[in-house]
């Protein structure tokens, strides 16, 4: 048996096997692959830094046009084919709804947009950090000085009132016909309207009547089914006081 000299690399037979068919195959996927996704950065304006992609889950890294903004990793997945691209370009894009006189450069983009839709519904934004889109600020209504709020930014734009206090003006403003006409058939059955202002849609109308006191949605009260289901509820407690009565006298005989 021939034994290896010490000076020389030793190497193991199965080391110097040819690559199978399908190694090959996959070598040569994964390099067009890999030519792909840097057509696809130049497409973009980038570039991609990374010489090679050992697999088709690995991570990448690449460069936008603007030298300003950092490398960044991702997939040739999410590159090629969720069409991802770099998180500072998508995060500005965000925010192309600025006017310019409402950029701060002290204050991040985030803020400076909260400040100008507050702008609009005649508040101001308290907050100093923006911590993300689903996360809440705290706002000011100039309208209530000293009321405080909170709002999520993305919500900002399809908001009609961002001030709670002002929306419920608005609504019981708006709301005060319907009030009425909710009065007037409740008075007619000889009930009494005890809820003052209609703040929400879904908002519970309370209605007294011979001392007792129930809440009923609006259309309840204007299908005029309020007046029998009250009345059951003075029939069951008329019964359970009647029963209260007895009850204490037939123990007392057993």
């Amino acid at each position: 048996m021939c034994v290896p000299c010490p000076t020389e690399e030793y190497v193991r037979p199965h080391n110097l096997k040819w690559k199978t068919i399908t190694e090959r195959t996959t070598n040569a996927k994964r390099l067009a692959r890999f030519n792909e996704v840097k057509q696809c950065a130049k497409a973009k304006g980038g570039s991609v830094i990374s010489t090679e992609m050992k697999l088709n889950s690995s991570k990448l890294e690449f460069k936008c046009s603007n030298p300003n903004h950092p490398t960044w990793t991702a997939t040739y997945y999410s590159i090629v084919n969720a069409g991802s691209w770099c998180p500072e370009c998508n995060h500005e894009s965000k925010f192309n709804h600025i006017p310019e006189e409402w950029i701060d450069p002290s204050l991040s983009l985030g803020i400076c947009s909260a400040n100008y839709f507050a702008a609009n519904h005649d508040c101001v934004c308290v907050s100093t950090e923006y911590k993300g889109n689903t996360m809440p600020l705290k706002f000011k209504c100039n309208k209530h000085p000293e009321y405080t709020f909170e709002q999520k930014p993305d919500m900002l734009p399809r908001k009609v009132h961002i001030c709670p206090k002002c929306k419920a003006e608005y609504m019981a403003k708006n709301n005060r016909p319907i009030l009425e006409v909710l009065k007037s058939l409740i008075e007619e059955n000889g009930g009494k309207l005890m809820t003052s202002e209609i703040y929400k849609k879904v908002q519970p109308i309370e209605v007294s009547y011979e001392g007792i006191k129930m809440e009923f949605p609006t259309k309840v009260i204007l299908s005029g089914t309020w007046l029998k289901r009250i009345k059951e509820k003075i029939q069951q407690k008329e019964q359970g006081e009647f029963y209260e009565q007895v009850l204490p006298n037939r123990t007392k005989r057993l």
